[in-house]
């Protein structure tokens, strides 16, 4: 049997804040070395530290398959990837996705979700899911996990769509209008913006009369995850997160009409022109110009 190949080429972006001492210079340009269908795209979000040398660091190693952008304040995760991926967009990629930049999910895994949306034409997602399986390195905080647990059910009852692991840092996104779509309003979520992609995604489907999310989303068993030290989360995130998680509730459960309206018309007003970006969106190296532009920028 054979498979149509759609989806063959991939920006990955990885959104950073003070990510000096954790980003792994070496492993993101080795990576990037060895798979030419990927380019990598930091997204510095407005660090106090290193971190912009770091990502530089990585395109200067690499070469022409890393970009850098730099936001000139610190806006959050949920922006931070939503800049990134509207820069993306304006390339020729078949999917685009996101992944943390401490690299809990090993890089290995991205050629394994662009080969689930070769596989599967009508996948519009791959979405990371952290499964202890016998066989499998799922290195997870048992609180942690059980907690997860109890949210990502708590997603699946506020806003419809029953993930197994709401807040996943790796996710790949099919390219074209339902991407741009989501994108096209910032997410009203700092720390569960995942949540709102999967209530977004599902409003727009269920406008084209798909019947639900469910039908293209595609949950993807990770074959390893680690825990790893230095992360920020802590049980006051939660909190706020049960708060968001409220309000997307409100916003896209119970009145999914005035959603619908608000994500076609942005899209709509932006029609096939490229998406804008923030005045603070700094390009610092693009991975498109030639080699002697790159070391100049740098």
């Amino acid at each position: 049997m054979k498979f149509p190949r759609i989806a063959t080429t991939c920006a990955v972006i990885v959104p950073c804040f003070n990510e000096a001492d954790r980003l792994k210079v070496d492993v993101f340009a080795e990576f990037v070395c060895d798979n030419d269908e990927i380019e990598l795209v930091f997204v510095d979000d407005g660090s106090s530290d290193a971190t912009l040398r770091s990502a530089q660091a990585v395109s200067e190693k690499a070469g022409s398959s890393v970009s850098v952008l730099r936001l000139g304040r610190n806006g959050g995760k949920a922006e931070a990837v939503r800049q990134g991926m509207m820069w993306a967009t304006q390339r020729d990629f078949s999917a685009i996705a996101f992944w943390d930049a401490d690299l809990a999910t090993p890089l290995e895994t991205i050629p394994d979700f662009l080969e689930v949306l070769s596989r599967h034409p009508k996948v519009e997602v791959v979405w990371g899911t952290r499964l202890p399986l016998m066989g499998h390195t799922i290195d997870r905080d048992a609180i942690r996990r059980q907690t997860g647990r109890l949210f990502s059910l708590s997603s699946a009852t506020a806003v419809g769509v029953g993930i197994r692991d709401a807040l996943c840092g790796a996710k790949m996104f099919r390219t074209g209008p339902i991407l741009d779509a989501i994108l096209a309003r910032p997410f009203s979520s700092r720390w569960i913006f995942d949540v709102e992609i999967l209530a977004r995604l599902d409003v727009l489907l269920k406008s084209i009369g798909s019947s639900s999310a469910s039908q293209s989303l595609y949950e993807f068993p990770l074959d390893a995850w680690y825990e790893i030290a230095g992360s920020r989360l802590r049980m006051i995130d939660f909190v706020r997160a049960t708060v968001e998680l409220t309000d997307l509730c409100w916003r896209y459960r119970i009145f999914p009409g005035k959603a619908r309206a608000q994500l076609l018309s942005d899209h709509e007003q932006s029609g096939s022109t490229v998406l804008a970006l923030s005045p603070d969106c700094q390009v610092v190296v693009d991975a498109s110009q030639p080699a002697e532009r790159l070391r100049d920028v740098a």
